[in-house]
């Protein structure tokens, strides 16, 4: 995969961010993802799972145990340490994002915002202990974006850019669906702040 993003880095006549996208499971083909890469977004959504998968970042990522007492010595950690014996670097923490849900107000629910406040803590803990893990820029490392819902639904299906976007319906299987600016440029302004960084 690192050869695949050189060569593909290298045809471009200008800078190249390339993005993988790995599922959680962390099976041989989210490890290669991990390998190749030179950060790690993590996203997460509102409820204790993701709460759960950040600690699983560090500890199957960089072999750090969490706040449950886990020990370094157990196979899931394998990972980190076998990634050092072969000489390869390991990405850091670009940033955590979290997938924001909205009301009709535009405001976060009252579920979400504590799963978001306890993210929060736990990054901020986590940052402040294990600050080798994370890329050297200053600043926040957590992201809100709103969640794509309809939209998502229609990028996936017409293959379509999100800034291509257009106030229309659009086609998924043998239904339309309704797409307006009020649900695409949120969305595309809380992913610009997010890629100034790159």
């Amino acid at each position: 995969m690192s050869d695949i993003i050189a060569v593909f880095e290298n045809q471009q006549k200008r800078d190249t961010v390339v993005f993988i996208d790995t599922n959680p499971s962390f099976s041989n083909y989210t490890q290669a993802g991990i390998i190749a890469a030179n950060r790690l977004i993590i996203p997460c959504t509102a409820d204790y799972a993701s709460i759960r998968g950040v600690y699983n970042v560090f500890y199957r990522v960089f072999g750090i145990a969490d706040a449950n007492g886990r020990t370094k010595e157990t196979e899931l950690v394998s990972f980190s340490s076998k990634a050092g014996d072969a000489g390869l670097v390991l990405p850091k923490i670009h940033s955590f994002v979290l997938n924001k849900s909205r009301s009709h107000e535009r405001k976060a629910s009252m579920a979400y915002t504590e799963h978001m406040r306890e993210i929060r803590k736990v990054v901020l803990s986590l940052s402040k202990r294990h600050r080798s893990c994370f890329d050297a820029r200053k600043g926040t490392y957590i992201f809100n974006v709103k969640d794509g819902n309809t939209l998502s639904a229609v990028l996936n299906y017409n293959g379509q850019a999100l800034s291509g976007l257009q106030d229309k319906f659009y086609q998924i299987y043998d239904g339309t669906v309704r797409v307006n600016t009020s649900q695409s440029e949120p969305l595309l302004k809380d992913l610009a702040a997010l890629m100034r960084l790159f």
